[in-house]
């Protein structure tokens, strides 16, 4: 996270371009576990990449949230889904997932949000 309140990755803006969640371009899929690590990553084999699913990034432990997250190629976050069929996250799950992101000064503002029943 930096000054400007985008995420980094290094000394360059993270972004999602490029990669697929849930056969959606341009998104990644996330969990966010008990220790406040955010994993980011490629879902279900997407790209040619190695086959993650949320599950595959805590071990099938329980996580403090997971879904689907866009973000664009200057950092900022736009979109963030609760589409895990593993965890199922509810709104409560994701209110807190942009609670912890807030807090690390993430300006969640302008994202759309989207929670879907399961």
């Amino acid at each position: 996270y930096d000054q400007d309140h985008k995420i980094k990755s290094r000394f360059t803006p993270f972004t999602t371009i490029g990669m697929s969640a849930k056969s959606r371009m341009n998104n990644a899929a996330f969990t966010l576990n008990q220790h406040g690590e955010l994993s980011v990553f490629n879902h279900g084999g997407a790209l040619n990449s190695p086959l993650f699913y949320h599950s595959s990034m805590n071990k099938s432990a329980s996580v403090v949230s997971a879904g689907t997250l866009k973000i664009n190629a200057i950092g900022e976050l736009i979109e963030i889904r609760n589409h895990s069929g593993h965890y199922r996250p509810t709104k409560t799950q994701i209110d807190i997932f942009i609670k912890h992101l807030q807090k690390h000064n993430i300006n969640t503002e302008h994202c759309d949000v989207t929670v879907d029943r399961f």
